[in-house]
């Protein structure tokens, strides 16, 4: 008797973990259910305001594929993948470049053996110098000496550009001023700082700050010399580009295009998950690129060239590995690079 209840309360064990497993998508079998917990950024932020449209679009395409999306910061998602608890995070190239080498958020307390890797980039962040119109600073080496706010050092845009301007070897010689970035419209309008930084998202939508500074101050954005621009390059995880005025101000800033640096957000999965659920998403989302763009103006940049965003954003830090699954897709549409790496499925 004691036999039997042993065997029955082993199979009620084995029964329990095999559903946990078809629910995770770590570990799936042919035809089972999967469900992806995704974390899709900042809930004020826009990832996760898309999040809902891009968990539809995914649901809708690959029977059995349930993607939930919670919201999360980025460094908490790359945590949460690297533990196994979620299959995916919002992120930039260069946040899993830090993960991947144990560098920023990432140094005192590394992510463990499963990481997120590049999988798929839907938009730019691109970010670019702001001055008053009337001030005689017109290009980026004008700003020695100057007062300088590039944001506060716990946010990306703010610890990309700072690379960016030690790089240019201007970061010593501007006086730098920590502020928030919710706080440069203020200070550039009150004249306490005689530049700041700006920034686009995804060619279409100007954040509170810039709108702020486009309403209240007459504005000029700076010029990038073409070394400067190959400067760039050379800085992981950042890409040369313009991003279209209109993006950015309503005002007549003298230029149609403004020349930045951007950073590559999309979502990237983690290593231990299965490679050709993977695939059969990035497939879908380069074959319904158009549809994409039917849910959020975020999409337009990919929807226009989605292959030319892939390529820029894993080029800029070609040292990550990328998802097996996406590699295997990329392959086929001939875009896989030389130098890129493929990641190994399960680690």
């Amino acid at each position: 008797m004691k036999r039997n209840v042993k065997k029955v309360f082993l199979r009620v064990i084995l029964c329990a973990m095999s559903l946990i497993l078809a629910q995770s998508g770590f570990a799936q079998t042919k035809g089972e259910p999967v469900s992806w917990r995704v974390i899709c950024g900042d809930e004020a932020g826009l990832a996760y305001a898309i999040s809902g449209g891009l968990s539809k679009f995914l649901n809708d395409r690959i029977p059995n594929l349930k993607m939930l999306p919670e919201p999360g910061g980025t460094v908490l998602g790359a945590r949460l993948v690297s533990k196994g608890e979620a299959a995916a995070t919002y992120a930039h190239q260069t946040l899993l470049w830090e993960g991947y080498n144990n560098k920023g958020p990432f140094e005192k307390s590394p992510l463990g053996k499963v990481k997120p890797l590049h999988t798929v980039y839907f938009y730019p962040v691109t970010m670019f110098i702001v001055t008053k119109a009337d001030s005689n600073i017109r290009t980026i080496d004008d700003l020695a000496g100057k007062r300088v706010s590039l944001g506060i050092p716990a946010a990306g845009l703010t610890t990309a550009s700072v690379d960016l301007f030690k790089a240019w070897g201007l970061w010593d010689k501007i006086q730098n001023r920590w502020m928030s970035l919710n706080d440069l419209a203020d200070a550039l309008k009150a004249g306490n700082v005689d530049a700041v930084l700006g920034w686009t998202v995804g060619d279409f939508s100007p954040p509170t700050a810039v709108v702020q500074m486009d309403t209240y101050t007459k504005c000029r954005v700076l010029d990038i010399s073409d070394e400067q621009k190959n400067t760039i390059g050379k800085v992981s995880g950042l890409v040369s580009r313009y991003t279209p005025t209109k993006a950015a101000f309503k005002q007549d800033i003298g230029v149609d295009k403004i020349p930045g640096w951007a950073l590559w957000f999309g979502f990237q999965w983690g290593s231990d998950v299965d490679a050709e659920m993977v695939y059969k998403s990035v497939k879908s989302f380069f074959e319904g690129a158009q549809d994409l763009a039917k849910i959020s103006r975020a999409f337009e940049v990919f929807a226009a060239d989605p292959k030319a965003a892939t390529i820029a954003a894993i080029s800029s830090t070609p040292d990550v590995p990328v998802h097996p699954g996406a590699s295997k897709y990329y392959k086929e549409i001939g875009i896989w690079q030389k130098n890129w790496i493929e990641g190994n499925a399960g680690k």
